[in-house]
C-alpha cells in the first residue's frame, strides 16, 4: 500500500468492484494479498506510485542542492505505459523551455520534464531574455524514470546564468526608465496647470499631519505634500508625550483641531494659513507635559506674550538695541548688554523663547543689519535686563529671518555648514551599522576594508553642489610612524580615491580637516583645488597628497600598494600538505570574544579540510600555508596551479565577503608568484542570491575567479 501511494479504503473499494478479485474476509494492514490481486492493483495504481517517486526526487533535489524553489513545480504526468524509451535525446529550441527561479521545465506532449539548477532564473522568460535565446537550440536528454532532463552541452548552464543576470539588470533599468518617464510626464502635467489651479486652499485636521525629521507631511488626493522647517524635528515625540498625559476628550480635541493650508501642486509642498504650528505645539507641551515649562526655564519669557514693563523706579538705564546685542540659539535667543565693545557680565541677560529662533540665524542676520529695527531700546536695572520697549517689532524681524533660512542667499553656505552633521556624530555610528553600509558596495571599498587598521572605519558624507553623498574615511598604518587617511566617495560620479599621508601624531587633526573640507557647502571644486595645489597637503596637517583613478581594479590595487609603501615581493607558495590548526596561546588567555571567534575559525578549517581531502586527496590539501610573510588559511595544489581559501567566522555571508575579498585578492595578485586558479571565501552560512550575483559580477567584469562556499 505504501509502495503504491494509496490507502486501504481505496484497495477495498477497487477489489470489491472486480468479482474475481473480491476478498473473502476483512482486509487490514497485515492482510496478505494474492498474486492476482497484487498484480491488478499494481497495474491500476502504477501512476500514483510514479508520482510519489518523482515527488521524492524533487524533495531530495531541494534539500541537497543550493536551491530555493519559489514557485510550485509542474505536475509530473505518468508515461510508464506509453511504450516510449526511458532515455531519449532530442534537439529543442530554448524558447520552448519555461524558466523559474532555480528550475526549468520542458513539455513534450502530455509529459513534463524538470531540470533543477541554481543558475536558472525566471528573468529569462522576460521579453528581454526571450530575445537573447530566440534562435538558440540545445541538445537535451529526457529521463522518463524521474521525469527530469539535462543539457548535453556543459557550457549551456553558465551561458543561461549570464543571460539571466543581464535580463534582470536590463529589466531593472527598464523599470527605472519607465519610472523616470512617468515622473517627467507628471511634472509636465503639473506645469501645464493654469496658475489659478497651482495653489489650492484646503482645510485639514491636526491628526492628518505626520512629522518626520524636520518635515510635516499630509496626503491630499493620493499625493503627498511637505512642509519643511528645522524647528519641527522633535514634534512627533512631543505630541506623543502630550497625548499620554491628557484625557480622552482633550486628545480628541487635539486630533480634530482644524487647520487651513495652501497647497502648491507644482512643488508638492504646502504652507500654513493663519496658523503658527510651533506656537500650537509649544502650548501643548506647556499644558500637558509632566515638567512644566516655567519650572524648567524659570528665567525664560515667552516672546509671544507682552513683556511686562518695569516701573520707572526699577529702570537704571536704557540703551539702543543693535545686531550685536542678540545671540541666537535653537528655540530661544538671548539679549545681552555690551559696554565699550565688551559683554557686560555683571548684568544678567534676558532669555526669550521664540520658535522662529535658530542657531544659524547668527549668520543670516548680519546680512539684514541694514533692515534691523532702530527704534527698540533695552531696559535694564542694576542687576539684570528687564525688558524691551517694543518686543513685537523684534519678534517680527526674527520671523522674517527664519523664513529666509532656506533661501539660497549669500548666507546659504554658512547656514548649511552650521546645520550639518559633525565628525563626532558620524563617529557615533555603531560598528555593525558602518559594516552594513560598506558591505558589497564595490570592489574598491572591499579592498580598502582589507587595509583598514585598528582604528574605526568612519562613515561620512561629501557635499557636491549642495547634495550629500555617502563616503568613508579609512586609516592605514605606514612605516616610520606614519599613517594614510583615505577618503572614498561611493557614488557613481566619483572616479578617484583621495589619499593623505600624515604622521601618527597628526592623525586626529588630519581626519578632522579632511572631513571639514569634503563636507563644506561653500567649496565647489574640492578635487580640482587639491590637484592644482590650491589647497596643499600642509593645510590638512599632512606630508603628502595623491589620488588614484578608478581604472582597472587590479591596476588600481597595484598603485595603491605602491602609495602605501607595501614592498612585499611576490613569493612562491610554500606548500605542505596536512591539517595545521593555528594556535595563539598569548591571545587565547585574553579576550573572551576573540577565543570564541578563534574556535569557530578552527572548526570551519577542520570541516573544510575534510571536505577538500575527499575531493582532491590528502596529499593535495594543506592549511596555514606560507607565502612570503603571509599565511593562507587553506590551499589546494593542482597540476599547474593552486586554489586558495580564506575562512571567515561571521554568520553573515555579506560580512564574510566584505572582510575577505580584499585580503584574498592581495594574496593572489600581490604576494604570490604562483598561478592562482580560484579564490574561495568560506563561511558558515549559505550565501543569498545577492552575494552570488555580486561575485559573478567580479568574475565577468574583472576576471577575478572569486567564489563563496559554506561548510
Amino acid at each position: 500500500m505504501v509502495q503504491l501511494n494509496i490507502g486501504i479504503n481505496t484497495i477495498i473499494e477497487y477489489l470489491s468492484s472486480v468479482p474475481e478479485l473480491a476478498p473473502n474476509g476483512e482486509i487490514t494492514l497485515y492482510t496478505k494479498l494474492s498474486d492476482a490481486q497484487y498484480e491488478a492493483l499494481q497495474k491500476r495504481f502504477q501512476k500514483d506510485r510514479m508520482i510519489k517517486e518523482a515527488s521524492k526526487t524533487i524533495k531530495k533535489l531541494r534539500k541537497n542542492g543550493p536551491l530555493t524553489v519559489q514557485s510550485k513545480p509542474p505536475v509530473i504526468i505518468d508515461n510508464a505505459l506509453s511504450g516510449k524509451p526511458l532515455i531519449e535525446t532530442i534537439k529543442v529550441q530554448l524558447k520552448d523551455l519555461h524558466f523559474e527561479h532555480h528550475w526549468a521545465s520542458y513539455r513534450k506532449g502530455s509529459e513534463t520534464f524538470v531540470l533543477f539548477d541554481s543558475r536558472m532564473s525566471k528573468y529569462i522568460n522576460l521579453g528581454i531574455g526571450r530575445t537573447k535565446i530566440e534562435n538558440i537550440a540545445a541538445i537535451i536528454t529526457l529521463n522518463r524514470n524521474d521525469h527530469s532532463f539535462i543539457f548535453n552541452d556543459a557550457n549551456m548552464l553558465p551561458d543561461l546564468e549570464k543571460i539571466s543576470l543581464l535580463s534582470e539588470q536590463e529589466a531593472k533599468e527598464l523599470k527605472k526608465k519607465k519610472k523616470e518617464q512617468k515622473k517627467i510626464e507628471k511634472n509636465q502635467k503639473e506645469n501645464s496647470l493654469p496658475e489659478s489651479n497651482v495653489k489650492v486652499e484646503h482645510r485639514i485636521i491636526f491628526s492628518s499631519l505626520r512629522f518626520r525629521e524636520g518635515r510635516a507631511l499630509f496626503t491630499y488626493k493620493k499625493e503627498k505634500y511637505t512642509f519643511r522647517a528645522n524647528y519641527i524635528k522633535d514634534f512627533s515625540s512631543i505630541i506623543r508625550q502630550c497625548q499620554k498625559n491628557c484625557t480622552r476628550k482633550e486628545k480628541g480635541e487635539i486630533k480634530n483641531y482644524s487647520i487651513n493650508v495652501v497647497i502648491d501642486k507644482r512643488k508638492h509642498s504646502f504652507v500654513f494659513l493663519d496658523f503658527d504650528l510651533c506656537r500650537f505645539v509649544t502650548s501643548l507641551k506647556e499644558k500637558y507635559s509632566r515638567t512644566s515649562h516655567k519650572e524648567k526655564y524659570s528665567k525664560v519669557v515667552e516672546s509671544s506674550a507682552v513683556i511686562e514693563q518695569p516701573s520707572q523706579s526699577q529702570i537704571a538705564g536704557k540703551v539702543k538695541l543693535g545686531v550685536e546685542n542678540i545671540e541666537f540659539y535653537n528655540g530661544y535667543y538671548v539679549i545681552v548688554l555690551i559696554k565699550n565693545g565688551i559683554k557686560d557680565l555683571s548684568i544678567t541677560p534676558l532669555t526669550v523663547v521664540d520658535s522662529h529662533s535658530n542657531a544659524c540665524l547668527r549668520y543670516v542676520h548680519r546680512y539684514f543689519s541694514e533692515r534691523f529695527p532702530d527704534d527698540i531700546d533695552i531696559l535694564y536695572s542694576k542687576t539684570k535686563i528687564t525688558g524691551l520697549t517694543k518686543p513685537y517689532i523684534l519678534n517680527k524681524y526674527i520671523k522674517v529671518l527664519h523664513n529666509n533660512i532656506d533661501v539660497r542667499g549669500d548666507w546659504w553656505e554658512e547656514v548649511q555648514n552650521e546645520r550639518k552633521l559633525s565628525l563626532k556624530q558620524c563617529r557615533n555610528a555603531s560598528r555593525a551599522e558602518v559594516q552594513q553600509k560598506v558591505s558589497l558596495t564595490n570592489g574598491y571599498l572591499d579592498n580598502l576594508v582589507g587595509f583598514q587598521n585598528d582604528k574605526n572605519l568612519i562613515s561620512v558624507y561629501e557635499i557636491n553642489h549642495g547634495i550629500e553623498e555617502k563616503a568613508f574615511i579609512f586609516s592605514v598604518d605606514l612605516p616610520n610612524n606614519r599613517c594614510a587617511i583615505i577618503f572614498e566617495n561611493i557614488s557613481y560620479a566619483s572616479t578617484a580615491t583621495e589619499i593623505f599621508i600624515a604622521k601618527n601624531e597628526n592623525y586626529e587633526s588630519c581626519v578632522n580637516l579632511v572631513f571639514s573640507y569634503f563636507t563644506d557647502y561653500s567649496i565647489y571644486t574640492k578635487r580640482d583645488s587639491l590637484r592644482k595645489g590650491i589647497n596643499p597637503p600642509e593645510k590638512f596637517h599632512a606630508e603628502k597628497y595623491c589620488y588614484l583613478v578608478h581604472n582597472e581594479l587590479s591596476q588600481w590595487l597595484i598603485n595603491l600598494n605602491e602609495v602605501l609603501e607595501r614592498t612585499n615581493h611576490a613569493s612562491v607558495i610554500e606548500f605542505v600538505h596536512g591539517l595545521h590548526v593555528p594556535r595563539d596561546k598569548e591571545r587565547r588567555s585574553g579576550h573572551e570574544e576573540f577565543i570564541e571567534t578563534k574556535n569557530i575559525h578552527n572548526e570551519l578549517m577542520r570541516k573544510l579540510y575534510d571536505r577538500l581531502c575527499v575531493e582532491y586527496g590528502e596529499q593535495n590539501v594543506g592549511t596555514e600555508i606560507r607565502v612570503g610573510s603571509k599565511r593562507i588559511d587553506t590551499v589546494v595544489r593542482k597540476q599547474n596551479s593552486y586554489d586558495i581559501y580564506e575562512i571567515k567566522s561571521d554568520p553573515d555571508p555579506f560580512v564574510c565577503v566584505t572582510k575577505a575579498l580584499g585580503q584574498i585578492c592581495q594574496y593572489a595578485y600581490l604576494y604570490c608568484r604562483d598561478n592562482i586558479e580560484k579564490m574561495v571565501i568560506v563561511g558558515s552560512s549559505k550565501a543569498p542570491l545577492e552575494v552570488d550575483k555580486y561575485l559573478s559580477w567580479f568574475r565577468d567584469k574583472y576576471s577575478l575567479q572569486v567564489y563563496y562556499i559554506n561548510v
